[in-house]
């Protein structure tokens, strides 16, 4: 595995085995729900997506998922959020400090997991978001489900 990013990356204070769980268990929550946004339409609540999220508040790799991201120092709750803003291309590695300094908004203990989870494409967003900061998970044990 290579824990070097660009040389012109700083290095993240979240450790890429917690990264790698996140993508995991997100990628597994969203085999679930379904790769729908709950921010897509006029209104979400009308397509239901905030009741079948809620639905599945008792499911097991929700906890799971939500448990690891709020276990994490705040800094690193805010790595994730800059992470998968830069695998949707919002902000590319060179804007990473200004994606870390936005990312205080997201919120506070909780609410990071939940602006997360709003979006199905987080594990694929976190993966690609590593993959452009010059990061390879391909040699963890999760890697064959990345």
């Amino acid at each position: 595995m290579t824990d070097t990013a660009h040389t012109d990356t700083p290095a993240l204070t979240v450790a890429l085995d917690q990264v790698a769980f996140v993508i995991v268990k997100a990628r597994e929550f969203a085999a679930k729900v379904g790769a729908t946004r709950l921010n897509e339409g006029s209104n979400a609540a009308d397509e239901g997506q905030h009741r079948i999220l809620e639905n599945m508040r008792r499911d097991p790799v929700l906890q799971e998922l939500e448990g690891a991201v709020a276990a994490l120092p705040r800094e690193s709750q805010r790595e994730l959020v800059a992470l998968s803003w830069i695998g949707r291309g919002e902000f590319t590695p060179a804007d990473w400090n200004e994606a870390c300094r936005q990312a205080r908004d997201v919120g506070h203990d909780g609410e990071v997991s939940a602006y997360l989870l709003r979006d199905p494409l987080i594990g694929e967003e976190l993966a690609e978001g590593l993959s452009q900061m010059g990061y390879d998970l391909s040699d963890y044990d999760v890697a064959d489900r990345l």
